[in-house]
């Protein structure tokens, strides 16, 4: 199922609440008429001593610059040099893991709560010594306090996220009540560094309220509560409590009813169920997850009844035709199958997933990563999560790693058709027109009616200018539609 929260609710929300510097030190040159292979300037850069400095100048641009593979590989250069600097620390672990590389990443998760005891223990000391409270010591400790108020939530959310991955569901939520006590504890302002304060759906807001601002109080909530109805599944009721703090807000109201009926539901209180994940449905009538959810619980319930009714209301919505047929074809016989949801950690990807979605696509591209990979993570090769990593990708033109995410979406899953669909375009891009016209050309062979597939391949043909065979695939869509009406616009406009 394709999932995302609307542009127009997440801005409702928001609405409320240059190789120069790297500094290489090296020679004077004679310049010569040959022109070097980029791996022979790659094997001569290697050899030239590099600077902390540099190598972090570098990674705030690879950073600027939406580059997130060379942001982490320079600010893991930075951190050989400096390997317990905090920042670099918590930089390095948000940029692996928005790159996929779980090991390294929670290893340095591991690291950062090592230091964080250390300091700790530290401060305790202090504070126990008299009087030097005005002396440079103490203006540096300060500085350090103030450092690590951005990087311990982050923290927080690390070691949660991996104890909940190993079923430590006391310590997962113990890490993530840390964590939501640090983020409203010492809240950090967002706006600083922001020029235009009238842009609040501004990217680099967007980042840092996933990862240190509202969004991370959001999300660590939820996580919170996963993780205590996994380690009690009996105590259903003061987990539904500790959510009610995200009730205000639109945005809030749908993630607060989604994950209150899916933790309902994996209790198998269903009444309760229910009512949740209507609340969610009428909040945004278009999703998918939630409209599976709840036609699975009233079926296990027996009100078949209700159930069609919902199905039917949204087949009137303006969803995606494939979520529709998707739900249709599953639950159009009125028999429950088993929950998407079955486990603690499924219900956290999706709260992953579907955030990260929504903040690619708002180019927060480093946060939507980070929540992208927590959710792989925690719930490894989901379909909608492959897909949605396929297109952050995409927009960070990365082409070939989105490739791989499209190819790992199954034959059977209702985003397949989608997946082979989009990455269409990715392989014409990539000048391997001869692919994606074989692959969409294998996907009208089974459904003629496709008329995104139609579109889809009619512009593969024409950016090959083989306008003859654009004109005859949208005569042949054309054809195939029973009743014209004003929606079908497009295709006569584009043949």
């Amino acid at each position: 199922m394709l999932v995302k929260v609307s542009n127009t609710l997440l801005s409702k929300f928001l609405l409320s609440t240059a190789l120069c510097s790297l500094l290489l030190a090296a020679p004077a040159q004679s310049t010569t008429s040959e022109t070097e292979s980029p791996e022979q300037v790659t094997e001569k850069l290697a050899e030239l001593p590099t600077t902390l400095t540099g190598t972090y100048l570098s990674a705030k641009l690879a950073q600027r610059d939406e580059d997130l593979a060379l942001a982490a590989h320079f600010y893991n250069q930075a951190l050989e040099k400096e390997p317990d600097n905090p920042l670099l620390l918590e930089r390095s672990f948000a940029l692996n893991l928005a790159i996929g590389d779980h090991d390294r990443a929670f290893k340095l998760a591991d690291r950062m709560a090592e230091l964080n005891a250390e300091k700790a223990v530290e401060k305790e000391k202090k504070a126990q010594e008299s009087a030097k409270s005005e002396d440079k010591a103490a203006a540096h400790a300060h500085a350090e306090d103030k450092a690590s108020e951005r990087v311990e939530p982050m923290v927080h959310l690390a070691l949660g996220v991996k104890a909940l991955n190993g079923k430590s569901y006391a310590r997962a939520a113990k890490s993530f009540e840390d964590g939501i006590e640090q983020l409203i504890t010492n809240p950090i302002d967002l706006l600083s560094g922001i020029q235009s304060r009238r842009n609040l759906n501004n990217p680099r807001l967007l980042n840092a309220s996933a990862q240190y601002g509202p969004f991370a109080i959001i999300s660590q909530t939820i996580l919170k509560a996963w993780s205590q109805i996994g380690h009690n599944r009996d105590d259903l009721q003061p987990v539904l409590d500790s959510l009610n703090e995200l009730k205000s807000g639109e945005v809030n109201q749908f993630f607060y009813s989604l994950h209150s009926g899916l933790i309902a539901s994996y209790a198998k209180d269903y009444p309760k169920a229910i009512s949740f994940l209507q609340m969610s449905l009428d909040a945004d009538p278009n999703s998918a997850a939630t409209a599976e959810a709840l036609l699975n619980v009233l079926l296990k319930s027996g009100d078949k009844k209700k159930a069609r009714e919902v199905l039917d209301r949204y087949k009137a919505s303006s969803a995606p035709a494939e979520n529709k047929a998707w739900l249709e074809k599953v639950y159009g016989p009125m028999e429950p199958v088993a929950s998407y949801i079955r486990t603690p950690q499924e219900g956290a990807a999706e709260l992953f997933s579907t955030l990260g979605d929504a903040l690619s696509q708002e180019q927060a591209l480093e946060s939507g990563a980070l929540y992208l990979q927590f959710a792989d993570y925690l719930r490894p090769k989901h379909a909608r999560t492959q897909i949605a990593l396929a297109r952050l990708f995409e927009r960070m033109k990365h082409d070939n790693q989105a490739m791989e995410h499209y190819d790992a979406v199954s034959k059977d899953s209702a985003v397949y058709r989608a997946a082979q669909r989009q990455s269409g375009f990715t392989l014409a891009r990539l000048d391997r027109v001869g692919e994606a016209i074989e692959r969409l050309t294998a996907l009208l062979d089974s459904n003629n009616g496709d008329l995104e597939t139609v579109s889809v391949l009619a512009r593969v043909y024409q950016s090959d200018d083989r306008f003859q065979d654009s004109i005859n695939v949208l005569t042949r869509g054309l054809d195939s539609i029973a009743k014209k009406r004003d929606i079908h616009w497009s295709l006569y406009f584009l043949r």
